[in-house]
């Protein structure tokens, strides 16, 4: 029995309560799904989570995004959402898997997601360009 809240036990009941969520027969039958998204906080007695609710096996914003503005950036394309690249790293050569685009982030708004460990990481226009150029050729 949890006696005070700290964050393993806000882990741990965030993943049970989408994990109960996303088996709800309810929410099955109407086709949504539901994901914990950044947001929230807690105290030593309780805390509050941000779920979102979403249409099952929907397209992401971000690649809704994707499609959207890679024709505004010179090196991308619309076909190149979901294609995978090799980008170097300290540790070496990692490969990637392009998911989307974030317009309001300036610095880093291309979101790919690593092969081997599926860790979502964001990266510079430049980079991916330079990657992708290199995937296709």
């Amino acid at each position: 029995m949890i006696q005070e809240i700290g964050r393993k036990e806000c882990k741990l009941i965030r993943k049970a309560a989408i994990e109960a969520l996303n088996m709800d027969v309810v929410l099955k039958s109407l086709g949504i799904e539901a994901k914990a998204v950044s947001g929230g906080s807690f105290d030593d007695v309780g805390f509050s989570l941000k779920i979102q609710f979403s249409v099952a096996g929907a397209e992401s914003r971000e690649a809704q995004d994707w499609k959207r503005y890679s024709d505004l950036v010179d090196g991308f394309e619309a076909d190149d959402l979901g294609r995978e690249i090799q980008i170097r790293s300290k540790g070496g050569n990692d490969r990637y898997t392009i998911v989307g685009y974030l317009p309001k982030r300036r610095k880093f708004p291309v979101m790919c997601k690593s092969v081997t460990t599926g860790k979502i990481s964001l990266f510079t226009e430049d980079g991916i360009v330079k990657a992708l150029a290199a995937s296709r050729s």
